[in-house]
């Protein structure tokens, strides 16, 4: 490799339960400023959980809520905290609902329902998915910068720990999976799908999280994909 790509910086800018709307937003307000070479993009799993919900709606108004900031843990809770033993009896105690997300999803009809329609009968087109990361790939592309669209990898093998895809969340990623391909002829971006079996068996937590392994994996992937956008190796 080159030297003038052995120091460059890599800033991980993952949203956790993070959909297309958080990566837009958190892109238009933080992250164009920071003048980006290549943005690579990885979304359309949680996107797919919001499309199996009731009272569909594109803004995902039905299923998210303002995020609460963490509560500060006073006196000598405070002082507990400096043990990790402490710490992660309090957390799952008191703040149980950051820990499992539950502080930023709701699951209800928004207050003023706007938008009807089963997501089956849904045209892709009016999809939420489909209206931010195109507006988020158009943006990217008018800063100057480079973008790799990446499919989220699902796990391939049989009986995954914690059980198999839900089935409505898999028919849902696969349609995302297109959207992004069409996505990407389209805007004329890279497209950057994780091979089969790329990450082994024992590396899979569930049947979309990895381990640490999986994770640098993923990560040597990602890597290819720039190194290929560069057009080097």
């Amino acid at each position: 490799m080159p030297d003038r790509f052995k120091n460059n910086e890599v800033i991980n800018a993952g949203v956790p339960w993070g959909t297309s709307a958080e990566l837009l937003t958190h892109y238009h307000f933080k992250f164009h400023y920071y003048n980006p070479d290549i943005v690579a993009i990885m979304t359309g799993a949680n996107d797919a959980e919001a499309n199996t919900r009731p009272f569909y709606h594109p803004d995902y108004s039905y299923w998210r809520q303002p995020v609460i900031n963490l509560r500060a843990v006073r006196g000598r809770g405070r002082w507990m905290m400096h043990s990790r033993l402490f710490s992660l009896l309090l957390l799952n105690l008191f703040f149980d609902d950051f820990i499992q997300g539950q502080h930023f999803v709701q699951n209800r009809e928004p207050l003023a329902p706007w938008f009807s329609g089963e997501i089956q009968s849904i045209p892709d087109g009016n999809l939420g998915f489909t209206h931010n990361l195109s507006t988020l790939i158009r943006e990217i592309k008018e800063d100057g910068s480079e973008v790799i669209l990446l499919p989220p990898p699902l796990n391939p093998f049989p009986n995954p720990p914690s059980g198999p895809v839900p089935p409505d969340i898999f028919t849902q990623i696969e349609r995302h999976k297109e959207i992004m391909r069409k996505i990407a002829e389209k805007l004329q971006v890279e497209y950057s799908p994780f091979p089969e079996g790329h990450i082994p068996e024992g590396n899979w937590v569930d049947w979309f999280h990895v381990d640490g392994i999986g994770s640098r994996l993923k990560a040597e992937h990602v890597a290819s994909s720039i190194l290929k956008l560069l057009r080097i190796g």
